[in-house]
């Protein structure tokens, strides 16, 4: 113990282990980013959307499709009746 001690005491030493630690972080940081890069997604089973009781339910990219509420078509554009008060 006191070995190490002695060698951490000077500053050359930790200056090194300074550098070789900064080094690893490098090196690791490194080996994670390009294995997330370069690995394949995982594949899950396909997503399932239920939307019950006059729901509206909308999975994944619906950018520019067609959302159906399952409302009725001949009244979908008109306009709900103002309610009357008693």
């Amino acid at each position: 113990m006191s070995g190490l001690w002695s060698f951490i005491q000077r500053k050359g030493n930790r200056e090194l282990l300074a550098w070789l630690g900064g080094a690893a972080v490098v090196v690791v940081s490194g080996i994670w980013t390009a294995y997330v890069h370069f690995s394949a997604p995982p594949t899950g089973p396909g997503v399932s959307i239920d939307a019950s009781q006059g729901g509206i339910g909308v999975g994944g990219n619906v950018s520019g499709s067609t959302i159906s509420s399952g409302a009725r078509s001949d009244n979908a554009s008109a306009a709900p009746e103002p309610q009357k008060r008693p």
